[in-house]
């Protein structure tokens, strides 16, 4: 067995065993959360009124409320929705009064289950309060979202013919690995068929918490694809490295190249791959080894953060991560410069400035 393969099946036989070991802990600590619910939560009335469809945006912000976050609320609106803000980390009494006047309620809880602990304690609150939406939008603050005040996702995804079930912003599925496919879970949408499904209800009704991160990757962001798939409430998406490679077979060689000079590459050895083709531009040989280099690099990494210019471009997925790994870090950085020359929209002030404060200068 190759040195690779074994190594990730030794990590994958010791993450089995701890699994195993947690999840009679974590049974006990879900009971006791369960039957203590809402009082586990503390609940503020915001002053935007209830709306047929609700957006649950979970926040975890205990430096400080960030303006962008409001600037999200603010969208929310503006597209129809009644924000219910699910916070993990307390919130101090000014940001409580200041998220207040841009949503309709918020809801402060321990950050048990990070995000998907989150967006099942929003789900069951809208329950106890015998809410049902007509639409529901799940969206947490990994992301800065909206980029410009005028983003029309949301307006697409409400628009799109599967909108009645479950779909999401991007489609996740590496090659040889159609079973572990899922919506990335920063920003998923549930329309009506999906919201009186009774698949939807015992997801949440049975998802276990948990604060590792893997389990909640593997229980609460893919589980979710995984049940809503079973259940005839979603299929595979366009918006995914897949739709990305037909995309970029439509381009002139002119935005082609611009697609590869706005990939973020860390790797040099690839740079220098990507830069030698960008010479070739105008001759014979360029668009094969231009659309070879590229869906190779949609073979190998997540396409929103690899190609965020093209991402913008095919799907109009203008938002980017807040990870402070090297390639999230490169992938804002091609973002601001596609911006600079003129190529992707300005973003938002508050945007702009978090991310300069959020990244090294180069």
């Amino acid at each position: 067995m190759p040195a690779a393969k074994l190594r990730r099946e030794i990590a994958r036989i010791g993450q089995r065993l701890v699994d195993l070991w947690s999840l009679p802990q974590e049974r006990r600590h879900q009971r006791a959360h369960d039957s203590r619910f809402p009082q586990t939560l503390q609940v503020t009335a915001g002053q935007v009124s209830p709306q047929p469809k609700v957006a649950l945006l979970v926040v975890w912000q205990p430096a400080g409320l960030a303006p962008s976050v409001l600037a999200t609320c603010r969208h929310l609106v503006a597209s129809g929705y009644a924000p219910l803000v699910v916070s993990n980390a307390p919130l101090a009494g000014p940001d409580r009064a200041l998220l207040a006047a841009e949503v309709w309620q918020i809801a402060e809880r321990d950050n048990i289950g990070h995000d998907f602990g989150a967006y099942r304690d929003g789900i069951l609150l809208l329950r106890h309060q015998n809410l049902q939406p007509q639409r529901l939008l799940l969206l947490n603050d990994s992301i800065w979202f909206p980029w410009a005040e005028a983003d029309g996702l949301l307006t697409d995804l409400e628009g799109d013919p599967a909108s009645d079930g479950f779909i999401g912003a991007a489609w996740m599925e590496r090659p040889g690995k159609a079973h572990a496919a899922h919506f990335q879970s920063y920003l998923v949408m549930f329309g009506p068929r999906a919201l009186d499904h009774p698949a939807f209800a015992r997801f949440w009704s049975d998802y276990l918490l948990s604060s590792r991160r893997d389990s909640v990757l593997k229980r609460g962001e893919k589980g979710l694809s995984r049940a809503m798939v079973a259940a005839g409430l979603a299929a595979p998406s366009q918006r995914s490295a897949a739709g990305l490679s037909q995309y970029a077979q439509t381009l002139p060689d002119e935005d082609l190249g611009k697609a590869l000079d706005y990939a973020a590459l860390t790797d040099p050895d690839r740079q220098k791959q990507r830069d030698a083709i960008l010479a070739t531009a105008g001759k014979a040989g360029f668009r094969p080894a231009a659309l070879h280099f590229l869906n190779s690099s949609l073979a190998t990494a997540f396409f929103l953060e690899t190609h965020p210019y093209l991402a913008a471009r095919a799907f109009g997925l203008h938002f980017v991560k807040k990870r402070r790994d090297a390639l999230s870090v490169e992938a804002r950085r091609q973002v601001l410069r596609a911006v600079a020359a003129g190529d992707l929209p300005e973003p938002q002030p508050a945007v702009l400035a978090e991310i300069r404060r959020h990244d090294p200068p180069v």
